[in-house]
């Protein structure tokens, strides 16, 4: 559930607060820096080939994967310097984790949760 809490939904909707910190850091325009698109095509492309791997698998090691890199993301925003490269870049790596590790990973993980312990869903 860490991997929900971290999630690339809740990056992209909180982007809107760093606007000008960003925009005064880069010099880029407002339409520029808009992560949230970024990260939301990447995780409509990446979602059937996310799918395949979760059957090939599992839930566990996707999971994992996601919050590694995800953090590994967060880290580089605040290391690499700022442009437009960095950024969208940095982007696209949070749509891959969140890809690994939001809607389908935590859909059939606690699909699997609930069939298996059907006494104590009851």
């Amino acid at each position: 559930m860490a991997v929900y809490a971290a999630s690339p939904v809740i990056i992209a909707q909180t982007a809107s607060l760093f606007i000008e910190p960003v925009m005064s850091q880069t010099g880029l325009s407002q339409t520029a820096i808009s992560i949230g698109p970024i990260i939301f095509i990447t995780l409509a492309v990446t979602q059937p080939i996310v799918a395949f791997f979760i059957n090939r698998l599992g839930t566990r090691p996707l999971g994992l994967t996601a919050v590694g890199v995800m953090l590994g993301g967060l880290v580089l925003l605040t290391i690499l310097p700022p442009s437009r490269f960095s950024f969208y870049g940095v982007g696209i790596l949070m749509g891959l984790g969140g890809a690994l590790g939001y809607l389908a990973t935590t859909a059939q993980f606690l699909s699997k949760g609930f069939t298996k312990h059907k006494a104590l869903t009851a």
